[in-house]
């Protein structure tokens, strides 16, 4: 997936990574983020979640279907 990460302003073409701040229930961040900013944010104890690709999503949803439609 290619994006431009939020935070160093670069083209990245690995994984997307959301990044959250959030304190008494009120969001202070959410930013789209390459690989290395990640890690930065890791390293300052924010959230991180790494953002799954289309076909990934796709993938799972085809197996969901496919559990669907084998019940008895």
């Amino acid at each position: 997936m290619e994006f431009i990460c939020r935070h160093c302003d670069e083209v990245s073409k690995g994984d997307a990574y959301r990044v959250l701040s959030e304190e008494n229930g009120v969001i202070l961040l959410d930013i789209i983020v390459c690989f290395q900013c990640a890690m930065k944010a890791r390293g300052l104890e924010l959230s991180t979640q790494k953002l799954e690709t289309p076909s990934e999503e796709m993938i799972r949803q085809r197996r969901f279907n496919q559990l669907l439609v084998n019940l008895p």
